[in-house]
């Protein structure tokens, strides 16, 4: 049965409209809610990240942050001159990894016993 209200609108339908406001807000907002830019993709943390590859192993540039350090301790640099070190210092870590890797392949490398007697020297 279809009552009437004081508007002459039948309360019936007045309650259908309401429900279909509502799903066409809802089905709206889920439509802008998609068109959102989407957060942008975890970035990895500048120590992880790869500056270079020798024979597959990555040289993390953490490792030439950490080689750059040692250099430059606390000083400040030119932002040019620091890029010059970072280069030199990515380059060092470079040539010290074909240098193991010669070792290593000619067998000529350091057994861990060489290496604790070194250290024990120091």
């Amino acid at each position: 049965m279809i009552g009437f209200g004081r508007n002459g609108m039948s309360v019936t339908l007045c309650a259908l409209s309401r429900l279909t406001c509502l799903l066409l807000f809802v089905s709206n907002f889920a439509a802008l809610a998609a068109d959102e830019p989407k957060s942008p993709a975890p970035v990895a943390p500048p120590a992880l990240v790869i500056a270079a590859t020798v024979n597959g192993e990555p040289v993390l540039v953490g490792e030439v942050e950490r080689e750059l350090r040692s250099v430059v301790q606390s000083q400040k640099l030119a932002p040019a001159a620091l890029a010059i070190l970072q280069a030199k210092a990515t380059q060092q870590l470079i040539n010290r990894r074909l240098i193991v890797r010669h070792l290593e392949q000619a067998k000529q490398a350091a057994s861990s016993q060489d290496v604790g007697l070194a250290i024990d020297r120091l």
